[in-house]
C-alpha cells in the first residue's frame, strides 16, 4: 500500500501558506460584509498589465513566488469567475493571460478559514500549486506529473490518517474518489495545496484545477476550464517558480 509523497516543498515557500492565515485574518476583520448575488456571471472588472500594489500589501507572501494565478468572481455565491495569470519578470508581476472563464463550486466561494468538506464551495486565499496529473499523455512542464490509473484514489475521510492525500491503493473506507475517471474531468488537473502540511479533519479535501464538464457547469469545489486551457496551463507552470494560486471574491482580493 502506497502513498504518494508529493509535498515536497521549499519550507520557506510553504510559510507563505501559513503565516497568510494570520495576516489575512487581521484583513478581513476590517472587511464589509459581502451581499449575495444570484447573478452568475464572468463579467468582471478589468485589471491593469501589472499587479497591483494594493493587492500585493494585502496578500505578501506572493513575493514568495515567481508565477500567480488569479482566479476571482463577483459574489460569495457566484459559481463562474475568472483566471488571470501572472509572472514575475525582473522584479515586476506582468500579466499573461486574463478572461478566462472558469467554473467554481456549486456553493460558491468559501470565506476564508470557512471551507468545509462537503460544502461545495471553493475555497478563498493563496495556496501553493502541484503535482499536476492526468490519464493522458504528458505535456511538456517541468512540474511533477503523476500519471493516473486504475489504483490511484484520493482519502475525503476525515478520520482517516491518510485525509487529503492521494493513494496508490483503494483504501477501505467509502469516503474516497478514484481518480481514473470514464470521462474527461481528470484527463489533466493540478493539485491546489488546500489543507495540507498538515490535513486538518473535515476542513475540505481534493481541491484542484481540472477540465469542465462544459461551460457554466459547477464542481464540487474545485476550478474547473477548458482540456486546452488547462494543458497550457499546466506547460507554463514551473516548478522553479513556486507557482501559487490566489482565489475568492473581487471583495476579499481588492
Amino acid at each position: 500500500m502506497k502513498t504518494i509523497d508529493f509535498l515536497q516543498i521549499p519550507m520557506a515557500c510553504l510559510s507563505l501558506v501559513f503565516i497568510l492565515g494570520a495576516c489575512q485574518q487581521a484583513t478581513e476583520s476590517s472587511s464589509q460584509t459581502e451581499s449575495p448575488s444570484s447573478i452568475q456571471t464572468p463579467d468582471i472588472e478589468t485589471h491593469a498589465d501589472e499587479l497591483s500594489e494594493a493587492l500585493l500589501d494585502k496578500f505578501p507572501m506572493i513575493e514568495g513566488s515567481k508565477q500567480l494565478i488569479l482566479v476571482r468572481a463577483n459574489s460569495p455565491t457566484a459559481t463562474t469567475g475568472q483566471l488571470e495569470t501572472y509572472q514575475k519578470e525582473e522584479g515586476s508581476w506582468r500579466l499573461l493571460k486574463q478572461h478566462i472563464p472558469v467554473n467554481l463550486g456549486k456553493a460558491g466561494f468559501a470565506p476564508f478559514g470557512e471551507k468545509r468538506e462537503g460544502d461545495k464551495k471553493t475555497p478563498s486565499g493563496l495556496f501553493l500549486l502541484g503535482p499536476t496529473f492526468g490519464y493522458e499523455t504528458k505535456p511538456e512542464t517541468s512540474m511533477e506529473f503523476i500519471q493516473i490509473d486504475d489504483s490511484h484514489y484520493w482519502m475525503s475521510d476525515s478520520d482517516s490518517s491518510n485525509y487529503n492525500q492521494l493513494l496508490h491503493y483503494k483504501p477501505g473506507s467509502p469516503e474516497m474518489e478514484k481518480m481514473r475517471r470514464t470521462d474527461d474531468l481528470y484527463s489533466y488537473g493540478v493539485v491546489v495545496q488546500y489543507n495540507t502540511q498538515p490535513a486538518e479533519p473535515g476542513l475540505g479535501s481534493a481541491i484542484f484545477i481540472h477540465v469542465e464538464r462544459g461551460p457554466d457547469k459547477p464542481t464540487l469545489g474545485c476550478i474547473s476550464l477548458p482540456k486546452k486551457e488547462i494543458i497550457q496551463l499546466i506547460e507554463w507552470l514551473d516548478s522553479s517558480k513556486y507557482p501559487v494560486i490566489l482565489m475568492g471574491t473581487s471583495t476579499y482580493l481588492d
